[in-house]
């Protein structure tokens, strides 16, 4: 069973002292997705509310560089190689994957996930359930979201 924790379980920062490891209580990080099974966390979801860009030039896909470093935040503090940018699709382009990154020197992948909100909320739902059963790695043997 996978549980979607809204906001997430938050992780923290601490001051940093050198005899012991940082507990952390003073800076809080909550993805806006945190998909877990049996307390691993599996995947991680930061939905964004602009568009990508269209044009096939365009290296980056119009994705702010602050916003893969929060990812980069999240793959350390919870220790999850699966994580994914969701913004909106232009009408019409449908729920995909548009795009899989691996971020150097790691194992992470970062997917840049586009949901059509155009369509009826029983579609955006179903679309976004394949979404992420597509999403995410291949041996969790899910069965529900």
């Amino acid at each position: 069973m996978i549980s979607e924790c809204g906001g997430g379980f938050p992780r923290n920062q601490h001051e940093w002292t050198e005899e012991q490891d940082c507990e952390g209580r003073i800076f809080q990080t909550r993805p806006d997705i945190l998909l877990r099974r049996r307390g691993k966390d599996l995947a991680i979801i930061d939905t964004k509310w602009k568009c990508l860009s269209s044009d096939p030039l365009v290296a980056k896909r119009g994705v702010a560089q602050g916003d893969v470093y929060q990812m980069m935040a999240y793959a350390r503090l919870y220790r999850c190689d699966r994580l994914m940018l969701l913004y909106p699709a232009v009408e019409g382009n449908g729920t995909t994957l548009s795009h899989r990154f691996g971020i150097a020197g790691g194992r992470e992948m970062l997917a840049l996930g586009l949901v059509d909100l155009t369509t009826q909320t029983n579609h955006v739902q179903g679309n976004l359930r394949k979404l992420i059963f597509d999403f995410l790695p291949g041996d969790t043997s899910l069965t529900a979201l």
